[in-house]
């Protein structure tokens, strides 16, 4: 009786490690087929992308868009270009391949092959092109100058004209713009420069209404680069005769109204020779530049002079060394506000300064003493 016992529960033991050792076996198994799978799939996600490229060019057009820096991008992506074929746009190929795609901008790139390999390529094409179906992106991310189709010609390419005063000399010219537009990447393909009064440019004064001189026009192929038409279209408003025109920005410039130097200031400056302790009247020409003020001419008079003494007169000065300043002064409208606090402008016109304190020592005319500047010393925290 204990035998059979015996008997039967060893063939339970042996049937339960054969039915554990068949269920660890494929376990293992399915485990190691997980394994390999997932290694195969990490081994697809990391190989590079099969791809094709024909680039269609304007071989005519040496200044158009540098298609082969598009390609070199595309190159830096985890892809592996196996063909590269490029195709004239006059071609009859060039010509199938426009037609069947619809391109608009010559130069371009067609990519054919695994697009969608992975999302990262996706967005690639996805951001730079237009993806066509799974296995062909047209790249379309393409600057001025490029060739238009619909309009046959090639577009952006960009004309300026600068109107200039050369009598002058501390008129600025605007040719800093063109220097800003060619460094964001417009191409220049014209720029001329005429005298304001030069038969050509007084043409142009009538057609585009301009009145202040230095001026600068910049061709309406600007609008082909978007974000730098937004700018220009800041400074000039809408176009005239197929011209964007911006005046000078800043004086001095040539008013032609009243045909006048408008901003080219005089500096007059009233020292005192004695007063060794006063401060340096200089300072206020750095003071001036600062503030961009063109000064045309400086006189200098010591207030014993018969020129101090008339100016001392004249205006009731109390307070040396200051300066007076033109007239010209008042269209730069930033020392204009800042000028209330610093002295008062006459009935002649004139800027005649009435705090030298804000600069450092002066004289005090009616008393005979030199007042030495305050420094405001801040209280100790207790």
């Amino acid at each position: 009786m204990k035998k059979n016992i015996f008997n039967s529960l060893l063939y339970v033991v042996i049937a339960l490690v054969f039915i554990f050792s068949v269920t660890n076996i494929y376990l293992i198994n399915t485990r190691f087929k997980k394994v390999g799978e997932a290694k195969e799939t990490a081994k697809e996600m990391l190989r590079p992308a099969t791809l094709e490229v024909i680039k269609i060019v304007h071989s005519d057009c040496k200044d158009c868009f540098d298609i082969q820096k598009s390609l070199d991008l595309i190159k830096n992506q985890n892809v592996n270009i196996t063909k590269e074929n490029s195709v004239n746009f006059e071609s009859e190929e060039g010509g199938n391949l426009i037609k069947s795609y619809k391109l608009i901008k010559i130069p371009t790139l067609i990519v054919r092959g695994e697009i969608n390999k992975s999302d990262q390529l996706i967005k690639f094409f996805e951001k730079n092109g237009v993806i066509i179906n799974n296995n062909t992106a047209i790249y379309t991310n393409i600057n001025p100058p490029f060739y238009d189709v619909v309009k046959d010609e090639v577009v952006g390419r960009v004309k300026i004209i600068n109107l200039v005063d050369s009598s002058c000399e501390l008129c600025i010219p605007l040719i800093q713009v063109e220097k800003s537009l060619a460094n964001v990447g417009v191409a220049i393909s014209e720029s001329d420069s005429y005298e304001y009064n030069s038969d050509e440019a007084m043409e142009l004064i009538r057609e585009m209404g301009i009145t202040k001189i230095p001026a600068i026009l910049i061709s309406t192929d600007l609008d082909h680069y978007k974000d730098v038409k937004k700018q220009i279209q800041n400074l000039a408003g809408e176009p005239k005769n197929g011209y964007y025109t911006i005046h000078s920005l800043n004086p001095p410039y040539r008013y032609l109204e009243e045909d006048k130097i408008v901003g080219l200031v005089n500096l007059i400056m009233l020292t005192d020779n004695s007063c060794k302790e006063c401060y340096d009247i200089k300072l206020n020409e750095n003071v001036l530049k600062r503030f961009g003020i063109a000064v045309d001419k400086i006189d200098t008079y010591d207030i014993s002079s018969e020129d101090g003494k008339e100016f001392l007169s004249r205006y009731k000065i109390t307070k040396v060394p200051m300066i007076l300043v033109s007239p010209d002064v008042e269209v730069y409208q930033s020392f204009v506000q800042v000028w209330q606090n610093v002295g008062t402008v006459e009935e002649d016109g004139w800027y005649v300064m009435r705090n030298p304190e804000v600069l450092g020592n002066y004289k005090d005319l009616t008393t005979n003493k030199v007042v030495k500047r305050q420094v405001a010393i801040p209280q100790q925290v207790q």
